[in-house]
Formats: C-alpha cells, structure tokens, sequence
C-alpha cells in the first residue's frame, strides 16, 4: 500500500512570427494517489542469523487510482491558477524491491532497500486557457490570453525509492 503526491511546472514561452518571448505563464502539475499491490519476496540466502546478513528480493503486482491536476498560472510552483483541469485514471502497476539486511542480534537487524515502481497512466489531449503579462505598443503592461494545447503523453505514477529499515524480531 502506497500513497505519494508529486508536483511540479514548466515555463510555456510565447511564440510570435518566429521569435519567443518571456511570458511569465507555466504550466503547474500535480500527481497524487494510491496504489494498492501484492508484493511476493524471496531470500536467496537463508539462515540470516547465522551470517548475520540477509539478501531479499521481491516483485509484486497491484492497481491504484491516481488523480492529475494541471493548471496554468504567471507563476510557477504557486499562485491563484488561471485555469485547471483534472483527470481520475485507473493505473496497474508492476514492482521490483531488493533489500539487504544486517542482524546486529536475534531481535534487531538494520536494512537498505531499492524499489522501482512503473505505473503509467495515458492522458489525451487537451487545452487550457492561461494568462500572463505582456507590452502593447505604447510599451503599456497589459494583461493577454492564449491557449495552451497540451498533447497525448504518458505519465509513469511511479519512479524509484530508496530507503533504510530498521526491523525488530521477536
């Protein structure tokens, strides 16, 4: 069971006849949901107790619900967005761990682990309206529209872990 929230933005640069111009409009993102998996592991090296190290590797399968919200805004990872859209996907995912542990005694060990999970989720194509500051012929701020159009892509939900677990065995 996992539960994990990512964001992030990119800057959309203004295009005119060939020339881009600073814009001060971004595309914000954020990713958040659950996956939920069943995970089977494996010591290919047993009697941990007595080598005082154990090697586990492990694969699992499992499904989640992830939600993606982009939003348009003239700054970048904050601010009042000027538009926004969300979409709910449904996502399988697959899991690989690798973990190596230490037995100080019978009762505590202390691991590291490495975990890779891919998770992609597929989002049409879609626009959204965004505003941002710009200079009219008198050299005036004014405040102008465009729409961004942003195409088909796929976003992996998952990515890597790195981790240190500290177990206690009774």
């Amino acid at each position: 069971l996992g539960e994990s929230e990512v964001n992030g933005y990119m800057y959309i640069p203004i295009n005119r006849g060939g020339v881009d111009y600073y814009s001060e409009l971004y595309l914000n993102t954020d990713l958040s949901g659950r996956l939920y998996y069943f995970m089977v592991s494996y010591m290919p090296l047993p009697d941990a107790f007595l080598r005082k190290t154990s090697f586990v590797l492990g694969a699992g399968a499992g499904w989640g619900r992830l939600n993606l919200s982009y939003a348009t805004s003239k700054t970048g990872s904050s601010g009042v967005p000027d538009n926004q859209i969300t979409f709910s996907k449904g996502a399988i995912a697959l899991l690989g761990l690798a973990e190596l542990d230490y037995f100080f005694s019978r009762t505590l060990s202390v691991g590291l682990d490495v975990e890779y999970r891919y998770a992609p989720v597929r989002v049409g194509s879609f626009s959204l309206q965004g505003s941002y500051y710009d200079l009219d012929e008198n050299d005036q701020l004014i405040e102008s529209a465009m729409l961004v159009t942003i195409p088909e892509h796929r976003v992996n939900a998952g990515g890597f872990r790195f981790g240190m677990s500290i177990g206690l065995h009774l």
